[in-house]
C-alpha cells in the first residue's frame, strides 16, 4: 500500500538570479541553485506525495521560468498558493491562502505574514525567506504563531506537514520565539 505524505514550502524562486545574493543563498549560480533545489526536492517527495506551495516558485522571464517547466522536474502533486512573485510566472492558482486539518490542529497557509488568521493558532507562511523561522503575535484573544516554511530555512528541502506541527510544537513555549506586533508585520493597528 502506497503510504501517501503530505509536504509544504514555499520561496524556491526557480530561475531568479538575483534571489542568491538577496538572501545569501550557499550557491554559486543560477543552475547551481535550480539543479539543488530540484535534486533535494525529490530526495524527499515522491510521485505519489502531494505539496502545498506557499507561494515565489519561481520567476517570471525565459520559457525555463514558466511553472510547467519546473512542474514535470519535480515529484508528487503540487497545490500552488499565491505567492506575491506568481502573478506573471504562469502558476496561475486561484488559491490565495487555504485551511487545513491536519494532525489534530487547524492550520492557516498565507504566503504574507501580515495575512495571517487571528482565529487559528498555527499559520504556515513563506514571503519572508531567512529573516525569521517563527514570530508569536497576541491577537486579544490568543497567541498565533507563524511559522515560515519557506526553503531558505529548511535547507531547501520541502518539510512534511508533520514535521512543520512537531517543530511548531518544540520551539512555540520556548523564550527563542520573538514576539511580534502587527506593525512589523506591515498591519496598521486600528484599533
Amino acid at each position: 500500500m502506497i503510504k501517501i505524505k503530505y509536504f509544504i514550502t514555499a520561496d524556491t524562486h526557480f530561475g531568479h538570479t538575483n534571489i542568491i545574493k538577496y538572501c545569501n543563498r550557499p550557491f554559486r549560480n543560477i543552475n547551481n541553485m535550480n539543479y539543488e533545489l530540484v535534486r533535494r526536492w525529490n530526495e524527499r517527495v515522491k510521485s505519489e506525495d502531494i505539496v502545498f506551495f506557499n507561494g515565489d516558485f519561481c520567476f517570471k522571464g525565459a520559457a525555463q521560468n514558466k511553472s510547467k517547466y519546473w512542474e514535470e522536474q519535480l515529484n508528487g502533486k503540487i497545490i500552488f498558493i499565491q505567492g506575491n512573485h506568481d502573478r506573471n510566472n504562469t502558476t496561475k492558482t486561484p488559491i490565495k491562502n487555504m485551511e487545513l486539518f491536519f494532525g489534530g490542529r487547524e492550520i492557516f497557509i498565507t504566503h504574507r505574514p501580515k495575512d495571517f488568521n487571528s482565529e487559528i493558532q498555527l499559520n504556515l507562511v513563506g514571503h519572508i525567506h531567512e529573516k525569521w523561522k517563527i514570530r508569536r503575535l497576541w491577537t486579544g484573544e490568543l497567541w498565533v504563531y507563524l511559522y515560515n516554511v519557506g526553503v531558505d530555512v529548511h535547507n531547501f528541502y520541502p518539510i512534511t506537514l508533520k514535521e512543520a506541527i512537531d517543530n511548531f510544537n518544540k520551539i512555540r513555549n520556548t523564550e527563542n520565539v520573538i514576539i511580534t506586533s502587527k506593525r512589523q508585520l506591515g498591519i496598521k493597528d486600528n484599533g
